[in-house]
């Protein structure tokens, strides 16, 4: 008798260790240190966009916070610069639909959770993004690179946490962009210091520095849009490394199938990438037996 309970005591032991060390959610086991901050990056452009990223975005965090347990998320939204800054010295409009706010170019909506099971308050963010509508949007780049380096956000000081960028657009940026009134405005330091207002867009070059700097991880989700969605497609196809980084294009609408695509689908895929990146990195993670 005693030497059974010595042996479910040795063997409850062993499953604590095994838990603290891994964390269990769901069937699935995984491994604690393995952490990832993922910030969406919203283009808040077109209803189109916003329409997405209310429906089928959210539940692709629902699914991801099952296949990531330890995840954290952020959220920030861009635009392109605001009407002013696409204005002539001599007054004359030069761009149509362009917003009139000067600090719309790039917001943080909500910074990283402290703890995953607060990963609600992001999807309710969601709901709260502006519609900020421009034809024109060239601020991916910048926006990408100023969410890396915001001091707001919540950034880990972890060196072995992943940045996950998950880039939520209809279109590309269309690199390195000279304002038609630039103003007074500095080039951008990529410090967190940079604004809407006071700095002018990130060169192409130094975003693909910096993004290479912190071996940050990009997914793109497209919205669809029929006009140009096959256009979009073949320039990021044709353009691997404008960011500097590996990325990889999924779609929330397969046009080729003319059906959208389930949320657990593209949460999978995002999954899968980083298990990809992972493994290249450093060989795959095994569960324990």
């Amino acid at each position: 008798m005693w030497l059974h309970i010595a042996v479910q005591l040795v063997l409850l032991g062993f499953l604590t260790q095994t838990m603290a060390q891994y964390g269990f959610y769901n069937g699935q086991c995984f491994e604690e240190r393995e952490k990832y901050q993922i910030v969406i990056v919203l283009d808040r452009t077109e209803n189109l966009i916003l329409e997405d990223a209310r429906g089928p975005l959210k539940e692709v965090i629902n699914h991801l916070r099952i296949k990531l347990y330890y995840a954290t998320f952020a959220l920030v939204s861009f635009a392109d610069w605001d009407k002013d800054a696409w204005t002539s010295q001599t007054g004359q409009k030069r761009k149509r639909d362009v917003h009139e706010d000067p600090e719309g170019c790039y917001k943080l909506e909500k910074p990283f959770t402290t703890r995953h099971i607060e990963y609600k308050s992001v999807q309710d963010q969601l709901d709260r993004v502006q519609l900020l509508p421009s034809k024109n949007t060239e601020n991916i780049v910048s926006a990408v690179s100023w969410a890396i380096v915001d001091k707001k956000i919540g950034w880990s000081s972890d060196p072995e946490m992943k940045k996950v960028v998950l880039l939520v657009t209809d279109v590309y940026d269309h690199g390195n962009v000279n304002l038609y009134n630039p103003r007074s405005r500095k080039p951008s330091r990529l410090d967190g210091s940079d604004t809407c207002s006071n700095n002018l867009p990130v060169k192409l070059e130094e975003a693909q520095k910096l993004l290479k700097r912190h071996k940050v991880i990009i997914y793109i989700l497209l919205s669809h849009n029929i006009q140009y969605v096959n256009s979009v497609k073949d320039w990021y196809k044709k353009n691997t490394d404008v960011f500097g980084v590996p990325f990889k294009i999924s779609y929330f609408f397969d046009d080729k199938k003319n059906k959208t695509v389930e949320p657990e689908e593209l949460a999978e895929d995002i999954k899968h990438r980083l298990d990809e990146l992972e493994a290249t990195e450093k060989g795959t993670f095994p569960c324990p037996d």
